[in-house]
């Protein structure tokens, strides 16, 4: 205890005579770092920057293969729409010559009961 004392009073004396040296933070860093390599490039050296970049233009190219399915499936919508015209007039034809001949038969079985 008789230790501790005489420390805290023998710091107390420094700081009145000016005799400590200011007290740096623990946040603080206490070295002075030189400047970069100019010749330094992040995409280079940097991992972190690496991937960013890497994942922009994989995002990129995903995207672009969207646009294309995109425009893809409204070719198609086009094309089946343009299609689908012609094939409505031919079952119109169709279901009307079924019809005829479901006609015919029901009057030849009319006229075979009739005989």
């Amino acid at each position: 205890m008789a230790a501790i004392i005489s420390q805290m009073a023998a710091n107390k004396r420094a700081r009145e005579k000016g005799q400590f040296r200011t007290i740096i933070g623990s946040d603080k860093c206490v070295y002075t770092l030189p400047p970069f390599d100019p010749c330094f490039d992040p995409m280079v050296h940097n991992k972190y920057m690496k991937a960013l970049a890497q994942r922009q233009m994989y995002e990129a190219h995903m995207e672009a293969n969207r646009r294309r399915e995109e425009l893809e499936l409204l070719r198609l919508q086009r094309e089946k729409s343009s299609k689908s015209t012609v094939p409505k007039t031919f079952m119109n034809n169709q279901s009307l010559w079924k019809t005829l001949f479901v006609f015919r038969g029901l009057i030849m079985l009319k006229f075979r009961n009739l005989l």
